[in-house]
């Protein structure tokens, strides 16, 4: 097992899939998960998630900040406001 951190880190594992690095998740990831997109490997797993890498782009990404941001802050608000104990 291998710990990367940082874009650089990212970068090498998700470009060496299949050439230096072999995807493998434990059985309760699986199980967890099921068939998703996240654990499938080989030639289906890259095909389908180049197929949604543009919607994961950095713009993309960028014009879903606000949403994402406003959306997550009213469900905080909802449904976890005053249930902080300390």
């Amino acid at each position: 097992m291998a710990v990367l951190c940082g874009p650089t880190g990212n970068k090498f594992l998700f470009s060496n899939e299949g050439k230096k690095v072999a995807l493998w998740w434990p059985a309760s990831v699986t199980a967890l998960m099921g068939p998703s997109l996240i654990t499938k490997s080989g030639e289906e797993g890259r095909v389908e998630k180049k197929a949604f890498a543009g919607f994961f782009s950095p713009d993309t990404l960028m014009r879903c900040v606000a949403t994402m941001d406003e959306v997550t802050r009213g469900h905080l608000l909802s449904r976890w406001a005053g249930t902080h104990q300390t």
